[in-house]
């Protein structure tokens, strides 16, 4: 990863130390199966090959070393290649100040949830004395896997737990692993669409003209093929455009560009 340290950061000097801590899924076959399954055509959705578990830093039960009282800048990248990731830290809430590269005012939440190569900002306050460490948890989205739970992909061979652990005093015993749900964790996040540039630059409003792009799979050559159909055409300056991704799986995206001057 290449860490930008920015000397003009609204933020400076309101933290001690920073940290890099990355999010990954680990799978067990090479590129070469997975491609060849997922390019296959008896798969008719198109249903990606997904990971078998999910790492912090390259690792698990990773550990963190903090000291009491500080606030740390936490850099957290998901590293994955396919699955959407939660973070929580047990007792201990996250404010977000950056995303993607952009500052937000400070949002104070529970858990973050990150997409493929999504980047958030958090800072972390720990507590003012070490009496105990305290537990970590990375979790793969599951419901976001079409294949989860069928032959190719049995629930039981699936780890989406990855542990950390914020270590104030290596002589104490590090806490039992966090065990939380899938809706234990959304009902900890926000939307993302809430949080507030730092430069309180507005969210485009009232688009004038909306194009549908419709996205399916089609077989072809004895593979399956992913099609966007996609026909854009306006010659009218500062008209906000509002396009709505329709793939396949019923996942709706939605962005809005402005058009160029």
């Amino acid at each position: 990863a290449l860490i930008v340290h920015d000397p003009a950061s609204p933020y400076i000097g309101q933290y001690d130390e920073e940290i890099v801590l990355t999010l990954s899924d680990w799978y067990h076959d090479s590129m070469s199966h997975l491609t060849s399954y997922y390019l296959n055509a008896t798969i008719a959705d198109g249903s990606e090959p997904i990971p078998y578990s999910a790492l912090m830093n390259d690792s698990q039960n990773l550990t963190l070393a903090v000291q009491p009282g500080k606030t740390y800048f936490l850099r957290v990248i998901n590293f994955a290649c396919f699955a959407q990731m939660y973070l929580h830290f047990d007792q201990h809430s996250l404010t977000i100040i950056e995303v993607d590269g952009i500052y937000t005012h400070p949002t104070t939440v529970d858990s973050i949830y990150l997409a493929v190569a999504q980047r958030y900002g958090v800072l972390l306050t720990t507590k003012p004395t070490a009496a105990q460490n305290y537990a970590a948890l990375g979790k793969l989205d599951e419901s976001m896997f079409d294949s989860f739970g069928t032959s190719d992909y049995p629930s039981g061979d699936v780890i989406p737990n990855v542990n950390g652990y914020l270590v104030y005093d290596q002589t104490k015993p590090l806490p039992a692993p966090l065990e939380l749900t899938l809706d234990q964790l959304k009902a900890t996040v926000i939307d993302d669409f809430t949080l507030v540039p730092h430069d309180n630059m507005p969210l485009l409003q009232n688009p004038t003209q909306t194009f549908t792009l419709n996205l399916s799979f089609f077989e072809q050559d004895g593979q399956n093929r992913y099609d966007l159909s996609l026909h854009l055409t306006t010659k009218k300056a500062n008209r906000v455009i509002e396009q709505d991704l329709m793939p396949l799986h019923g996942c709706r995206k939605r962005f809005l560009p402005s058009s160029p001057q």
